[in-house]
Parts: C-alpha cells; structure tokens; sequence
C-alpha cells in the first residue's frame, strides 16, 4: 500500500462517517479517478484523488486555502466526499449521483457508476478476507482466557 492510500484510508472513513456515506465508496471513486495519485490532472481541469475541478468547487476548497488545497490528499476527500453527497441528496439516487460526480450523465450504460460500485465490492471483499482471521482469531484467544480464568477460579 502506498503512503497516500494509507493516509487515505483514515480520512476517508472520518469523513464517511461524517457525510453518512460507505468510506470504501469514497476509496472506490479515488481508485477509479486517480488510482490514488494526489497529484493527478485531467484534461478538462479535474486535480487530486478525487479529481475535483476547482472551477466549479471553489467555494468548498476555499476553507481549505483554496484552489491549491486540491492537491491536499485531506482536504481533496473531503471536498470530493461533500460534492458526492450534495449530488445524492439532490438526486436520492447512488448511481445518478456518481454519474454526476463524473460528469457523465449522458452515458447510458452508466459504465462510471459500474466501475466505482465493482471497485467498492472488491475492497468490501478484501475486508471480509481481512477481518474473518482477526475475528476467528480474536473468539479463539478470548475463549482460551475465559476457559483459563475459569479453571482458575474452581481450584
């Protein structure tokens, strides 16, 4: 895992948290639209991990410093992730909503909207294989010291 996916992963499940969105999702739009390079520049003006266009967010860059906070991997998720949840409140629907993200409403085959949600399963897979042996491992070593604190406390 590379320094900006590490430094990713807590912001984007604060941030998740707060905006009540997946924090994988938000993870699954960098991969889709930087494949986490901070410093990732579109053609059309898109820039960071989320390739925000300051263009059109400056206002939601401006707390941050403005249009150059949007190579700041920080203020890039959290800017990404408030334009993600604006666009699924105003739409009520996921798809429509990261379709909107990528500016790409008149793609039928809402080919954008299925990469991010493929992305977003495969990390929640990757989860899954990761935290199965850490629960497993965790019931059987809590077993082991409830059946010893037990043995204990009948001699």
């Amino acid at each position: 895992m590379t320094g900006v996916q590490t430094c990713a992963l807590p912001i984007s499940h604060k941030v998740g948290q707060q905006h009540k969105l997946d924090p994988l999702l938000i993870i699954a739009v960098m991969g889709i639209e930087s494949s986490f390079n901070p410093i990732a520049e579109s053609r059309v003006g898109a820039k960071g991990l989320m390739q925000i266009i300051p263009h059109y967010h400056a206002e939601k860059l401006r707390p941050f410093g403005g249009d150059k906070a949007v190579f700041d991997p920080a203020a890039n998720v959290v800017v990404g992730t408030q334009i993600l949840k604006e666009y699924l409140r105003r739409t009520g629907n996921l798809g429509i909503a990261l379709q909107m993200y990528a500016g790409a409403l008149g793609d039928a085959s809402d080919s954008y909207t299925r990469r991010v949600l493929t992305e977003r399963q495969r990390l929640h897979g990757v989860l899954a294989r990761w935290s199965a042996p850490m629960v497993a491992a965790r019931g059987a070593s809590e077993k082991t010291a409830m059946a010893s604190s037990q043995s204990t406390r009948f001699r």
